[in-house]
């Protein structure tokens, strides 16, 4: 079997290249005018967290975000507000479609990006024995990465339209890598894997070889 290899890397962050600096006086949508919008949507380099970025308490407000993952299927989500201060996303998204907010704003909300982002899953092959899937990291420019992996198919996770639950890869994840790094292998089968960018601006590879046999 040929190597298989997942890249990323990421612009550096900013705090309102979604929507610039805006005070809501109401339940609805915020304009979408920071420097990744055309024509009304929000289209970042890579699937990435979005963050929101309060100048006041927006305690019991909830903020919805919608746009688009890597592979351009509709994704969103609620993000409580907090304190003064910052509130990332779960979700990565390719594009942001619109945010709103559910009530009046306390004060000044800009909508960014911050500096994580992740790969898709990438799904293993379950029918080879033995299972083993080698991996190793390699680091180039200045990043900070590490792989996590999943038990359930990304695809149909546990709970329906979310995301499947990750668990850092230990050997590459803990703590996060800033140089090329091999892993060694992954011996106990595991549906996919999936590369994690936390800082810098270099590049970031996942390597992964996987040996054995397909079942018959």
């Amino acid at each position: 079997m040929q190597p298989a290899y997942v890249s990323k890397s990421l612009t550096a962050a900013s705090a309102n290249n979604i929507a610039q600096s805006q005070t809501p006086a109401g339940a609805g949508n915020f304009i979408l005018n920071g420097a990744t919008v055309v024509n009304g949507v929000a289209v970042l380099d890579t699937a990435r967290q979005v963050l929101l970025t309060f100048a006041a308490s927006e305690v019991g407000h909830n903020f919805t975000i919608f746009g688009t993952n890597a592979s351009g299927a509709p994704i969103s989500e609620v993000i409580a507000g907090t304190g003064i201060g910052t509130a990332p996303s779960v979700l990565n998204y390719k594009t942001v479609t619109r945010v709103a907010i559910s009530a009046a704003a306390t004060g000044a909300i800009q909508v960014g990006t911050n500096t994580v982002g992740a790969s898709d899953w990438r799904n293993l092959n379950l029918g080879v024995s033995p299972f083993n899937a080698s991996l190793a990291l390699i680091l180039t420019g200045t990043v900070t990465a590490a792989v996590n992996y999943t038990y359930e198919d990304p695809n149909n996770p546990i709970t329906p339209g979310g995301q499947p639950t990750a668990f850092p890869f230990a050997a590459l994840a803990t703590p996060p890598k800033t140089v090329s790094t091999d892993g060694g292998s992954l011996n106990t089968p595991v549906a996919a894997v999936q590369l994690v960018i936390s800082a810098g601006t270099g590049t970031a590879t996942l390597v992964i070889d996987q040996a054995g046999v397909g079942s018959p």
